[in-house]
């Protein structure tokens, strides 16, 4: 079905390639060059149990639209544990902007160093989708990637967070939202499924939907809160993903 899904919208999008290179470039001409936030590693919580969390990834992890990781994803993540399991949570990004899973898997987690993980996060499947992969090819990636870990830390738990939620991009166009959106969202449920062949692997198959978490606060918020540029998250974004993150970490008994 993921397959058949994929081939009737590449069908209906050769009429409108044309549309969706042109709006492509005004996306890219428009939206600025962020850098990748500072601060890549660090200690949350004061305990004698340690935990140590490695996070792999793109943009979403390696902090694009803030300053400094403690704002970020990770960070948020090591906060819930170390509260939760009153833990110390020693955690590291080790992440770029515009990696794919392929990327990520050959430059990234081939040369990482001796930090030893107890528990890995990961963040991917946008760029992936911006570059038109295959949900084939890309949980082909997924599955090298797993494997390869699953070697390198042995009985490490691996948690796949949410796919980006394209179709909510205040700087994309509808076309752009439609295409490369239902794309990721296809990424998301091939993915699911390839989890599920592997022990100690989890997926947060979820769709992220902002207006859940604008009805969470009193705060008179609008979509475009949760973004820095239209396109990666804000702060206020990192913050409630890594909350969520951490909070299904916890309530799945995954450490």
């Amino acid at each position: 079905m993921i397959r058949l899904k994929y081939y009737l919208g590449v069908l209906m999008g050769i009429p409108c390639l044309p549309l969706i290179i042109r709006d492509g470039k005004r996306i890219r001409s428009s939206v600025p060059s962020l850098p990748e936030a500072k601060n890549p590693a660090g200690i949350e919580g004061k305990s004698e149990r340690k935990i140590n969390l490695l996070a792999f990834g793109e943009s979403t992890l390696a902090g694009v639209g803030i300053e400094d990781q403690r704002d970020g994803a990770a960070c948020s993540i090591a906060k819930v544990l170390a509260e939760g399991l009153d833990a110390e949570v020693n955690w590291k990004v080790m992440a770029r902007s515009g990696y794919t899973m392929k990327r990520v898997l050959r430059d990234i987690v081939s040369k990482a160093d001796n930090f030893q993980p107890d528990i890995i996060i990961t963040a991917m499947g946008g760029n992936d989708a911006f570059k038109a992969n295959s949900p084939h090819n890309f949980v082909a990636a997924a599955g090298d990637f797993i494997e390869t870990l699953q070697v390198k830390y042995p009985n490490i738990p691996i948690v796949f967070m949410n796919m980006p939620p394209i179709k909510d991009f205040p700087a994309f166009t509808p076309l752009v939202k439609f295409f490369i959106g239902n794309l990721v969202e296809l990424h998301g449920e091939a993915l699911d499924k390839t989890v599920q062949k592997y022990d100690n692997v989890f997926y947060i198959s979820e769709i992220l939907t902002f207006q859940k978490w604008i009805n969470k606060t009193d705060k008179p918020l609008t979509v475009n809160d949760f973004f820095s540029d239209g396109v990666h998250p804000s702060g206020l974004t990192y913050q409630l993903w890594g909350k969520e993150t951490g909070k299904y970490i916890l309530e799945n008994g995954i450490i």
